[in-house]
């Protein structure tokens, strides 16, 4: 089993989307496959699901499936190609879905864009690296100059510098995937774009009930000034958050990116949510087989900084080295760990200053957490809803620590958790599942002759709970 306690998701895409390339990814540690929904349709959606679900089973891994909502973002439209453009060189976006072959009317099918827009605004597209300059609005037509070079390709966003559009939280695409795939539970975690408020995390929650979809856990990505703003808010409706560069480097000056991340990482460990760096991780290895030194360091302050893991996008999706991106991560993360003693006494403080409860629950997992490394023992609990998990992976144990359940959905869901190790077991009864996973672990030789085991569960209403502590002989 994979041995470093930060965790890797890597995004699915005609690079990937093969048996053997997706194979390898997962062999070489990723504990979570991304779907973006902003690209594709349904047949390529269920494609994807269906082929991580065969390397899962032929592997006998637990893997977590992410499906990220494209959300209320202003896309292109359908390009017949590529348009590419050079510094000075002008355009249109017109309102409608598609583009015709050889024009420059570039399709963007969002209205609200053309009500917004202004003569001398900046349009960002591309993560930032391309800028547009508005020349003038005429109803439902925009004529803009490159200010950089710019290839520009189907479906990706386009920011208007400085301006927050008010779109609805889910859109008729993001309908779509959820009634499609979303639906039929084979979606562990839904990734959420462009959230503002607890009010756009309400609303999905509303839909995704009303359409039926029970037990799905939510990752707000923070991308957006408003999401800035109500950051403790979102992060204490949310699942899991993730640290969305790309777009936050679209909305704020890129000089404040460093800044913004390390706020967002230190308010998701307050409250106890996992937390992930995405976006230009190992960009380079789009092309290259070798990450830059600088992206390493970028990864390695990343873990400094207590992360649960990194998700890579355009690397695995597009990449020429899929496997190789996630073969790198691997190789840093084996290579650097976190002061976990200074990270949790930083989080302890810092909870202590927002004056946020500390659960009698939250106490008993710090305990097993603290028990289990002064024993110098390895840590196994058995969980039917993945509470008790989640709480150790909260307290940032120096090992990874293994989670057995016989919910297969709780263990994929709990697969991309700092330190986390899901096992399968059978049982659904607390003490038996315990016996079971002590020796399921024997078997699997991930404990050892003379090695000490704490195991336990989450707690419970009862007047007795059992701690055991126990020598593999």
């Amino acid at each position: 089993m994979v041995m470093f306690t930060e965790k890797i998701i890597a995004t699915i895409g005609p690079s990937s989307a093969s048996y053997d390339t997706l194979s390898r990814i997962i062999k070489e540690g990723a504990s979570c496959i991304r779907i973006n929904f902003s690209h594709g349709d349904e047949n390529s959606w269920k494609n994807y699901i269906k082929l991580i679900r065969e390397v899962e089973e032929d592997l006998g891994k637990i893997i977590a499936i992410m499906g990220d909502l494209s959300g209320p973002s202003v896309r292109i439209g359908n390009l017949k190609e590529d348009i590419i453009l050079k510094k000075g060189e002008e355009a249109f976006f017109v309102y409608k879905n598609n583009h015709e072959e050889g024009s420059k009317e570039i399709p963007l099918p969002i209205k609200k864009f053309f009500e917004t827009v202004s003569e001398g605004d900046i349009l960002l597209l591309d993560d930032g690296l391309i800028r547009l300059s508005v020349e003038e609005v005429i109803e439902d037509c925009v004529r803009f100059r490159a200010l950089t070079d710019a290839t520009i390709k189907s479906r990706k966003s386009v920011v208007i510098l400085g301006k927050d559009l008010k779109l609805p939280p889910i859109t008729e695409r993001d309908m779509k995937a959820l009634k499609s795939v979303v639906k039929n539970g084979e979606v562990d975690i839904l990734g959420l774009s462009y959230v503002k408020s607890v009010s756009d995390i309400s609303m999905i929650k509303d839909v995704l009930s009303e359409l039926g979809i029970e037990g799905i856990k939510l990752a707000s990505k923070i991308e957006t000034k408003s999401a800035v703003s109500n950051l403790h808010d979102i992060i204490e409706h949310s699942d899991y958050v993730v640290v969305a560069r790309g777009d936050l480097g679209m909305h704020f000056p890129l000089e404040d990116v460093p800044r913004l991340q390390s706020k967002i990482i230190r308010a998701a460990l307050v409250h106890g949510k996992p937390v992930y760096v995405a976006t230009q991780v190992l960009a380079s290895m789009v092309e290259r087989s070798v990450p830059t030194r600088s992206e390493i360091v970028d990864v390695v302050h990343a873990v400094y900084e207590g992360v649960d893991g990194f998700l890579v996008t355009g690397e695995t999706a597009v990449g020429k080295n899929p496997d190789k991106v996630v073969k790198w991560l691997r190789k840093i993360l084996e290579c650097y760990r976190a002061d976990v003693e200074s990270l949790r006494s930083r989080i302890l403080k810092e909870r202590e200053r927002l004056k946020i409860a500390v659960s009698l629950r939250d106490k008993f997992a710090e305990g097993i957490v603290t028990l289990s490394e002064n024993l110098g023992a390895k840590l196994a609990v058995y969980t039917k809803t993945g509470g008790l998990a989640r709480r150790i992976s909260k307290y940032r144990p120096k090992e990874p620590f293994y989670a057995g359940s016989s919910d297969i959905r709780v263990l994929r869901q709990l697969a991309p958790l700092y330190g986390a190790i899901p096992v399968k077991v059978s049982s659904s009864d607390y003490s038996q599942g315990l016996k079971e996973m002590f020796e399921r672990l024997k078997t699997l030789g991930e404990i050892s002759y003379g090695e000490v085991v704490v195991l336990t569960y989450g707690l419970r209403d009862e007047p007795r709970h059992l701690v055991e502590i126990l020598k593999v002989v």
